[in-house]
């Protein structure tokens, strides 16, 4: 079958002149040697980022395999690439920015290279998730040893204490090392899976939170369904995460559903102070 022959974009003048008309520099594979023929005369191709001064950074910095480095304005990336590349898989390098249009590009090209978004602000490999970090954004148990450790264990949360031979000589003696201890009350509890969960790509589920810290979860919902609406969260099933637009303002958007919590919570536990009756759970 004949290929339906496609004519090329029209545009005013001879040659384009908007950024969207520029149709062959946002297509460089296709278009290669029109792209080179632009940057050989000094000039940024449209859709494209050309970082400055690369050998110059690199010189002066003299990065070594296994150091750790941070990128403040990670922008297109460019630099942080070319960093990377010094490091040769060895190390860590850290970048932050605050242009909501460039951290979509960054978490496209990301993933293009199989770097996964998990959490708000990282990113990975499959199965090179910060497994310590898990931990925490998911709720799970764990404990720590050692002077100034802390855990989260049996629905208590304590530490040790920080004097080292304070510790030691515990240790030995059969003298106690618990510094502070506290038992979390599940609607504490409830309100550490709100605001930690949706740091996560996983997000929350609808009967996870009933099941696990009896409390409803209809106003929650209803509030998600505004978020979505606007773009800044989506539903799979009964589970619900923050969009990618959703965690540029997640600061915004968590402290709110808390609110809620906090209200729904009090409308159920009010009228059973007034009649005399303890809250349940």
């Amino acid at each position: 079958m004949e290929q339906e022959h496609k004519r090329r974009p029209r545009y005013k003048g001879t040659h384009p002149r908007t950024f969207q008309e520029k149709y062959k520099e946002h297509d460089p594979e296709k278009y290669r040697s029109d792209v080179e023929k632009i940057i050989e005369r000094g000039k940024t191709p449209a859709g494209m980022h050309i970082p400055i001064m690369v050998s110059e950074i690199l010189d002066v910095l003299q990065i070594q395999p296994g150091q750790t480095g941070y990128d403040a304005t990670l922008g297109y990336g460019g630099h942080t690439r070319k960093l990377l590349e010094q490091l040769q898989g060895q190390g860590h390098l850290y970048a932050t920015d605050v242009d909501p249009i460039e951290m979509e590009k960054t978490r496209s090209r990301l993933a293009a290279a199989g770097y996964r978004q998990y959490e708000i602000s990282n990113f990975a490999r499959a199965g090179f998730q910060s497994r310590h970090n898990l931990k925490y954004w998911m709720g799970r148990p764990y404990i720590g040893f050692g002077p100034g450790a802390h855990s989260d264990f049996g629905g208590r949360r304590y530490s040790f204490t920080r004097d080292l031979e304070g510790y030691i000589a515990a240790v030995l003696e059969g003298g106690t090392v618990i510094d502070e201890s506290d038992l979390i009350p599940q609607r504490e509890r409830g309100g550490e899976y709100l605001m930690l969960r949706l740091r996560t790509t996983r997000g929350i589920e609808e009967w996870e939170y009933r099941r696990e810290f009896f409390m409803n979860f209809d106003p929650i919902e209803q509030k998600l369904e505004e978020y979505e609406r606007q773009g800044w969260a989506e539903r799979h099933d009964r589970r619900w995460n923050l969009t990618a637009k959703g965690f540029l303002v997640s600061n915004q958007l968590i402290g709110e559903l808390l609110s809620i919590q906090e209200e729904a919570t009090l409308e159920k536990t009010l009228p059973r102070l007034k009649q005399g009756r303890p809250e349940e759970g």
